[in-house]
């Protein structure tokens, strides 16, 4: 889920449905800055501990977060979430490459690639 604003997208239905069947499925979810807002309209912040970049009291937001499994950290991963603070974005990257399978826990770097650029 990309961040941003999303209030605009808390009450559409595919969405949400969308985002239960990958969490049923076990299938990696990743949100970043205001994304776990999604998750929490989808009712997945219930079941899971995450962070975002977004005020627990803002009104736009408040009644999808989950104040309790919210943590103060830059990155969460919790069974197959992964959440993030917008600030966090290579950290969070790499979190989702590993998590992908694609990249062995034992590879130091696999944003090496993009951290030195090229012309190919």
């Amino acid at each position: 889920m990309p961040g941003g604003n999303p209030a605009p997208l808390l009450d559409n239905e595919e969405l949400k449905k969308i985002v239960q069947h990958f969490y049923r499925e076990k299938k990696q979810i990743a949100a970043i800055c205001g994304g776990p807002a999604i998750l929490g309209a989808a009712g997945i912040l219930e079941e899971v501990k995450y962070t975002a970049s977004l005020d627990i009291d803002d009104p736009l937001y408040s009644h999808v977060l989950v104040p309790k499994n919210q943590l103060n950290e830059h990155l969460v991963i919790d069974k197959n979430v992964i959440t993030s603070t917008g600030s966090n974005y290579l950290n969070f990257a790499e979190a989702v490459l590993r998590n992908t399978g694609v990249f062995t826990n034992d590879l130091k770097d696999p944003l090496a690639y993009f951290r030195v650029p090229s012309m190919n």
